[in-house]
């Protein structure tokens, strides 16, 4: 007894590393119990996946042939990503410009779509000296973003051509982005900028000119038509204000916006549900004119977006 009192401290801890130990031993045993299940899992997965990596596709049966099937699939995508392809080709920009022949290919552009707009009678915003949001570079020695503004140069001869084509009365102002950063504004540019990614190449454009509903339809059948592939984003449409000038300053109601379900076409107090009541003996509220449906000059604006294939991406 002597001896427990004077080591009763040793005892204690001594049956409390027994204990430890056990509970150790028991823990021990149990995780090695389910790394053998886990174990036996794995293994019955392995087994599953050799399986089914050895099997064959079915063929199917004589009602559903899978692999003939999927052939034709495969044919019907290869058409389809061509005709896709070709639609969005690079555009035909020549490559490899300098400064020299950049400047003769923009001057001759202006000057032709100067005459061609003379020729059909379509007013340009400025009388004389008319240079299609590239008044910033008529007089540049040097030309910085040569390939991006030749691009841009491209897509508003597209523009322009449709704008010719479909006789419109006059345009009122063309805008793109800016080629380079750095380039001067004068009043031509879009605060958007032009979106690359690894295929393709987005510039948006606003184009803003007037003439009737006639001639709004066929400049919307020449974007859809456009060797260029053209993605209109937004039509405006309003009425011209007045007699079409020069300059073409003014604008009458604000443009409204058009969707593809005709949203903003017709007031919704046209087709909009039920007419609110009138206080007995009140006169009716005038209607603001239809710029649609009533046949005088419009004011269109159209903003778009081009859009062209790199051609690293063309396969």
């Amino acid at each position: 007894m002597a001896w427990f009192k004077k080591n009763l401290w040793f005892v204690v801890i001594c049956l409390v590393g027994v204990a430890l130990l056990g509970l150790a031993t028991l823990f021990a045993l149990s995780q090695s119990d389910k790394g053998g299940v886990v174990a036996l899992e794995l293994a019955d997965a392995t087994q599953q996946y050799k399986d089914l990596n050895s099997k064959k596709e079915l063929p199917g049966d004589q009602k559903n042939n899978n692999i003939e099937t999927a052939k034709q699939e495969n044919i019907r995508l290869q058409d389809f990503s061509t005709r896709v392809t070709s639609y969005l080709a690079p555009a035909n920009v020549p490559t490899n410009l300098n400064n020299l022949n950049f400047s003769v290919r923009l001057n001759e552009s202006i000057s032709k779509m100067r005459l061609e707009a003379a020729r059909i009678n379509v007013i340009l915003p400025i009388t004389n000296g008319y240079w299609f949001t590239f008044a910033s570079q008529k007089s540049a020695v040097e030309y910085k973003g040569i390939q991006n503004m030749a691009a841009q140069l491209y897509d508003i001869e597209g523009i322009v051509k449709i704008l010719y084509d479909a006789r419109v009365h006059s345009i009122a102002q063309l805008k793109r982005p800016p080629a380079t950063p750095d380039e001067p504004n004068n009043g031509d540019f879009l605060t958007r900028n032009a979106k690359t990614n690894d295929s393709a190449i987005v510039t948006p454009y606003e184009v803003t000119f007037t003439g009737f509903s006639s001639e709004l339809a066929r400049v919307m059948q020449g974007l859809a038509n456009a060797t260029n592939c053209f993605v209109v984003r937004t039509v405006g449409v309003g009425q011209a204000g007045g007699p079409t000038s020069a300059k073409l300053t003014t604008i009458a109601p604000p443009p409204m916006m058009m969707n593809q379900f005709g949203g903003g076409r017709y007031g919704g107090d046209r087709y909009g549900g039920m007419m609110p009541q009138m206080a007995a003996g009140a006169a009716p509220k005038p209607k603001a004119p239809n710029a649609l449906l009533d046949e005088n000059k419009l004011r269109i604006t159209l903003q778009l977006d081009s859009v062209r294939m790199q051609a690293a991406a063309k396969k």
